[in-house]
């Protein structure tokens, strides 16, 4: 397991070293899915997970975008602007439906699977797995 995951949220930041990630305006659901999932790694790098909701503030979003390792959204929130800023990352994954954006980003988060496979692809970049 990892020393810590350490969960940053509007306004905050963290000058900690770990895999930065980023979720936003995620469901309950997803929020439980992502955390089970944490869970199961036997080892992991210390994580410092960004969380943003409908709420937060678009500048301190898109700081946050930038200094992100993996971005995981769901697509069906009602900011469809920062989806599709979202989905043009390189780093991002989402839930649900991008539309007519699935030309874009085609890392649709459909289980736990390709969940768990995303993550273990940024331990493995981030060089700590």
């Amino acid at each position: 397991m990892s020393d810590k995951i350490l969960l940053v949220t509007d306004p905050d930041d963290s000058f900690e070293q770990g895999l930065r990630i980023l979720v936003a305006y995620l469901e309950p659901d997803q929020s439980s899915l992502i955390s089970d999932c944490l869970l199961s790694f036997e080892s992991m790098p210390n994580i410092i997970m960004y969380s943003a909701n409908e709420l937060s503030d678009n500048h301190w979003m898109i700081d946050k975008i930038h200094k992100s390792d993996l971005i995981i959204f769901n697509a069906g929130t009602a900011n469809q602007i920062m989806v599709g800023y979202l989905a043009g990352k390189m780093n991002s994954c989402y839930f649900g439906n991008l539309r007519d954006l699935s030309i874009v980003n085609t890392a649709e988060i459909i289980d736990r699977h390709q969940l768990k496979e995303n993550l273990e692809r940024r331990f493995e970049i981030y060089g700590k797995f």
